[in-house]
């Protein structure tokens, strides 16, 4: 019986510093394996009407793909993009339903946030706005982002592990989102720590930087759009190794991985 592990919280910490310890093995790699999925589902997005319902669908199958080539580079092999699709053709069936069942759950958070601003976060979402927009200064929008927010909180759990728990674990899709949300519910603390490092790497040390920059730099646009070139790898580096880090809090639950569809080994 697979039993997932209740950690303390400092080991979200170590799970934002193994991601980091992950991307310096490969920073190259992982960077165009970064690109490579931004530009697949950008490229999946155009297509017209059902495009980004596809890209959506294939994002938890992307995540799964993206464990497995933390994997491989933990045996000191780089990552590859195939390693992206191998989610999909090991478990198709399993990652495709979590896909659908993803797209369902982003619809229903969005059709629920519609009754605070009347879908205006909806409309957000689906085109996008100007960063300028009217839309997105109105207070209505962000009780609505709020509450798409607090609903995401349940969504997130449930998919955080279950498209690797049905790679490796050979589950199927309703059995391993069971398994992923209470896993995550029982190390809520060590996931508190864990999204509050990422905010001081992803929100505290580029507004520092980005406030030593405009001491050296016009303010205006042209001042900003530099200030965002120059903070561009920066942020790139620190995506690259939050996603990594999913692995790392995969492997600290549920242990190590095995071959496909077999239990994985527990670390010593």
């Amino acid at each position: 019986m697979l039993e997932p592990k209740t950690l303390p919280a400092s080991h979200g910490w170590l799970w934002v510093l193994h991601g980091f310890a992950l991307f310096r093995a490969y920073p190259a790699f992982w960077l165009l394996l970064l690109l490579f999925y931004w530009m697949a589902l950008l490229m999946i997005g155009t297509v017209p009407v059902v495009g980004a319902w596809i890209a959506t669908i294939l994002i938890p199958g992307l995540a799964a793909g993206f464990m497995v080539a933390c994997d491989a580079a933990q045996r000191k092999s780089p990552p590859l993009p195939a390693h992206l699709f191998l989610p999909f053709r090991r478990a198709a069936r399993a990652q495709l339903t979590l896909g659908v069942i993803y797209l369902v759950c982003l619809a229903l958070l969005l059709a629920v946030s519609a009754l605070a601003d009347g879908g205006q976060l909806f409309r957000v979402m689906l085109i996008g706005v100007k960063l300028n927009d009217p839309a997105l200064q109105s207070p209505e929008v962000g009780n609505a982002a709020l509450i798409a927010l607090l609903l995401y909180t349940p969504v997130m759990l449930a998919f955080w592990f279950a498209p690797a728990l049905s790679y490796w674990q050979g589950m199927d899709a309703v059995k391993a989102l069971f398994f992923s949300f209470f896993a995550g519910f029982r190390n809520t603390k060590a996931f508190l720590v864990y999204g509050l490092g990422w905010l001081l790497f992803g929100g505290v040390v580029p507004l520092v930087l980005a406030t030593i920059l405009g001491l050296f730099v016009p303010r205006d646009v042209g001042g900003a759009k530099l200030i965002a070139f120059l903070l561009a790898p920066y942020m790139m580096v620190v995506v690259c190794a939050m996603i990594l880090s999913f692995y790392s809090s995969f492997v600290a639950v549920f242990g190590a991985p095995g071959t496909p569809g077999t239990p994985g080994a527990t670390p010593p």
